[in-house]
């Protein structure tokens, strides 16, 4: 393959402004992962000259580079005070050839950076393991960078090249171009410099901001956490391990067991590479770093809760020795320890089983007398009166007396759409705004406020955890006195999200909230629950709940909320339904306007139902557009010799075979499938004359990709 280095392209609005970064600025290098002298230095001239002609040695003596100027090996120290001039990827699982991997540099960068991408030591040709070097037009600190590489390795996932993430450790080692069995390489080198704090700096600022979050609400948990735990142990709870994951939060064990803590993400003592291996979900936490005690393989399945956590962590997994420690010296009733005042109690209990009452009700232990107690007969009139017609409490999706849950992922929009629904019911009698309570436990201090007003104008209730001694563990208790005392009858309650009412990866837990669920519907009450759905779709590319199954299993009704297309700034979800009882729809469709910089409110006042037709439309739209995203490269490689004068098919095939490796079958395809009118994601005009000669000529009018 021969080498491509570009020539110079006048600098536009979306180029660098910024001084060409100096070439003899020297970062960190080395000879071996064992070199810890930090003596060695290379500039990005010597980089290239590497490029060019690569060392040829084994890999414990070949040379390296860490991206900084700081003369350290500690990730610690590069984290804080490192100075970072270039942004690197290792591609080496299952790499697509050089020709693709400097595709998405230029899709990732938008086509204006310099860049070196060269084979690894161990490539072959039919394998073409590859790293990537991009040099910097100003330099990053060690914050900035780390964030900085994860985008351009999200950037790279999502045009399917799967980059290795080690590299977003600040001391990580990136070997220098090294030739083995094979070498190619492809080079950029027309003087235009990568800043990545402006070309990503929406994202990078949503990253920032989504640590900031993950970090606040951790201490405010462990804060609430802290300050609850002796009332909470005062409530009861059935056993030790029940009562210890009460009172504490793994983010408290982990703490105190010396971890330290990123967002929602952990780094435990032990770690030598730096990374923040563990992670938490759902309220249980696993690790990805078979060095961590913690380890569990990279799954859910085994990841530890807080007392979990507490057994291997303070006591090596011996679970006697953790509960005895537990009971003794971490949960407090009143002053005495949690195992004193158990063990009082059960020697109280066995004193009076003796007895021939139940001490608390005066009834009778005989089974069969309780047994005939439970009958409901000659209740059939009174329950009769409490049955509720069909009728939408949310038109179309949930009825009145039901427990309906509504699965998404985040940012789908299933909090705006509930609340533009419970507007709509209130505004049209369905249901009375006094008896709804939108119990919003999953949000930032502000979003609660902007969906405050929404509800405070429509006329339903909305519950904020802080608010009025409001917490989350209140609403179970709530529906079951609602329940006990037939006080439930027409009362609406959306929990948003389901998790912060139960733990929906502990089965036990969830299959106890179902009944109390029930129960609640089953004295006339009705429940609309927000949850979320796993990050990975099934195989036939469709959502899939999170948790156990017993939510689904046990509720009336249950959508996944799909995101159709999200073209523009307008956002298309659709409502599909996978469990009914009673007169629900199978599908509904909903569209709303999404602006940068928009407040809440515009964007919830653009809510709309939309016809199957226009849903069936929006989804066409969108697939094209992914296809058009997927197809980008090659269109703008054929474009290219396109505007080079090659105008006649068989020339244009041939050219951008030679030019850009791209399959003659590849080429017919793409020149067919971008045929199409512009307003439809044409490319290119066709031109068909005397002898069946094709001739193409690019769009001009300003719409299509470049």
């Amino acid at each position: 393959m021969d080498k491509k280095i570009a020539a110079p392209q006048e600098k536009g609005d979306h180029l660098s402004t910024t001084a060409e970064l100096n070439c003899t600025i020297k970062v960190l290098s080395g000879h071996g992962q064992f070199d810890k002298t930090c003596a060695t230095r290379i500039t990005y001239e010597g980089i290239r000259a590497l490029v060019d002609t690569p060392q040829q040695v084994d890999k414990r003596d070949a040379q390296w580079l860490i991206p900084s100027t700081l003369p350290s090996r500690v990730f610690k120290d590069q984290e804080a005070n490192g100075e970072y001039w270039f942004l690197w990827a290792d591609i080496d699982k299952d790499p697509p050839g050089l020709r693709a991997v400097e595709q998405a540099v230029e899709s990732a960068t938008e086509m204006f950076s310099c860049y070196e991408i060269y084979t690894t030591r161990s490539a072959t040709e039919d394998c073409q393991k590859c790293r990537i070097i991009i040099p910097l037009g100003k330099p990053l600190s060690g914050s900035d960078w780390k964030l900085s590489q994860e985008c351009l390795n999200d950037m790279l996932e999502h045009l399917d090249i799967i980059p290795d993430r080690a590299n977003e450790r600040c001391a990580q080692l990136c070997y220098l171009p090294n030739k083995g069995a094979f070498y190619d390489s492809i080079s950029n080198r027309d003087g235009n410099y990568f800043e990545p704090l402006s070309h990503w700096g929406v994202v990078l600022a949503d990253k920032k901001q989504a640590l900031r979050e993950a970090q606040k609400l951790t201490q405010e948990r462990i804060a609430e956490s802290k300050a609850k735990r002796e009332q909470r142990l005062a409530e009861g709870f059935k056993s030790l391990i029940e009562a210890f994951n009460g009172v504490y939060t793994v983010e408290d064990i982990l703490l105190q067991a010396c971890y330290d803590q990123r967002g929602n993400t952990f780094r435990h003592p032990n770690s030598e590479g730096g990374s923040y291996s563990a992670s938490l979900q759902e309220g249980r936490v696993h690790s990805l770093s078979s060095a961590d005690p913690l380890y569990t393989d990279g799954g859910g399945v085994g990841a530890h809760d807080a007392f979990s956590a507490f057994e291997v962590l303070f006591h090596a997994g011996d679970r006697d020795a953790a509960l005895k420690d537990a009971g003794d010296h971490w949960l407090g009733i009143r002053g005495e320890s949690w195992n004193k005042v158990r063990q009082r109690d059960f020697m109280e209990k066995k004193a009076l089983q003796s007895a021939d009452f139940d001490d608390e009700r005066g009834r009778s232990n005989c089974p069969l007398a309780r047994l005939n107690s439970f009958a409901a007969n000659g209740k059939s009139a009174e329950l009769e009166l409490q049955m509720l017609d069909d009728q939408y409490v949310l038109e179309n999706l949930a009825i009145l007396g039901q427990w309906s849950v509504f699965y998404a992922s985040p940012n789908v929009g299933k909090t705006l759409l509930t609340l533009w629904l419970l507007r709509e019911a209130v505004a049209k009698q369905n249901v009375n705004g006094a008896d709804v309570y939108y119990c919003n436990c999953d949000d930032s201090y502000k979003g609660g406020v902007e969906k405050l007003k929404i509800a405070e104008q429509a006329g339903f209730q909305m519950l904020i955890p802080g608010q009025n001694n409001f917490r989350p563990d209140h609403i179970v208790d709530v529906m079951l006195g609602l329940s006990e005392t037939q006080q439930a009858q027409g009362k609406v309650i959306v929990l948003d999200t389901l998790k912060k009412f139960t733990d929906l990866m502990d089965k036990a837990k969830s299959s106890e909230f179902g009944k109390v669920a029930r129960m609640f519907t089953s004295a006339g009450g009705s429940i609309v629950c927000l949850a979320h759905v796993n990050k990975n779709k099934d195989d036939s590319g469709k959502s899939v709940h999170a948790g156990t199954s017993d939510i689904q299993d046990d509720a009336d009704c249950v959508y996944i909320i799909e995101k159709v297309s999200d073209t523009l700034d307008v956002h298309t979800v659709e409502f599909v339904n996978s469990k009914q009882r009673g007169d629900t729809a199978l599908k509904q469709s909903f569209q709303y306007t999404k602006e940068p910089g928009a407040d809440y409110m515009k964007m919830f006042d653009s809510v709309e139902r939309i016809s199957e037709d226009k849903t069936t439309q929006q989804k066409a739209i969108s697939e094209n557009a992914k296809q058009r995203e997927k197809d980008a490269g090659e269109i703008r490689q054929i474009k290219r010799v396109i505007e080079q004068g090659a105008y006649s098919k068989t020339e244009l095939v041939k050219r951008v075979m030679t030019e850009y490796a791209i399959t003659r079958q590849r080429i017919h395809k793409l020149l067919e499938r971008y045929e199409t009118p512009v307003t439809l994601g044409g490319q290119w005009l066709v031109n068909v004359s005397d002898k069946n000669r094709h001739t193409y000529i690019n769009y001009t009018n300003g719409n299509e990709d470049n």
